[in-house]
């Protein structure tokens, strides 16, 4: 990753400003991870009649990192979990479960708003809206949760992850 291809400050600041003008309130941030954009919470905090979600691996959902997504209001990031514990760290890598659930508590403990994202494939759906997951999430303070289904791109997709018609109305209804 070469931050020379990231986006000026200058440049964000006036377009979320621009999108501010017409009615625009709500701004979806995503990554890579977005916190490891250095503007980041000075672009948030000049924007404070606006709300920002910013998707998240929890990687530097660190003490003071929480601190400052409370004492800002308007930020409320979506840490990416693909499930339990297993599943989570096949797809993101070893002790990145705890990684998550830690930023979470961090959160919960400061009284800060935040969801969960679960990309839905084949292999995760039972788990990701069965019982075990979903209290997990709220005894973690989660709020809300987005389920995004696996859709396939590129030259060659693979089309064994995706999840079938009947897998995706079982992912609407939220039914096992």
């Amino acid at each position: 990753y070469d931050k020379k291809d990231d986006l000026p400050e200058e440049v964000v600041d006036r377009v979320i400003g621009e999108a501010e003008d017409i009615g625009t309130r709500v701004f979806i941030v995503i990554g890579g991870e977005p916190f490891r954009w250095e503007p980041l919470f000075r672009v948030i905090k000049r924007h404070p009649h606006s709300v920002f979600q910013v998707f998240t691996n929890g990687s530097m959902i660190t003490d003071d990192v929480a601190d400052r997504i409370v004492r800002l209001g308007n930020l409320a990031p979506a840490f990416s979990i693909e499930g339990l514990k297993a599943r989570t760290e096949a797809r993101r890598g070893p002790g990145s479960h705890e990684v998550v659930l830690a930023g979470m508590e961090r959160l919960r403990d400061r009284g800060g708003l935040f969801s969960y994202s679960a990309m839905a494939t084949r292999e995760n759906l039972d788990e990701i809206i069965g019982d075990e997951f979903v209290d997990l999430m709220i005894e973690k303070g989660a709020l809300y949760g987005w389920y995004f289904a696996y859709i396939p791109v590129g030259l060659n997709p693979d089309l064994a992850y995706m999840p079938t018609p009947e897998e995706r109305n079982r992912l609407r209804a939220g039914v096992n």
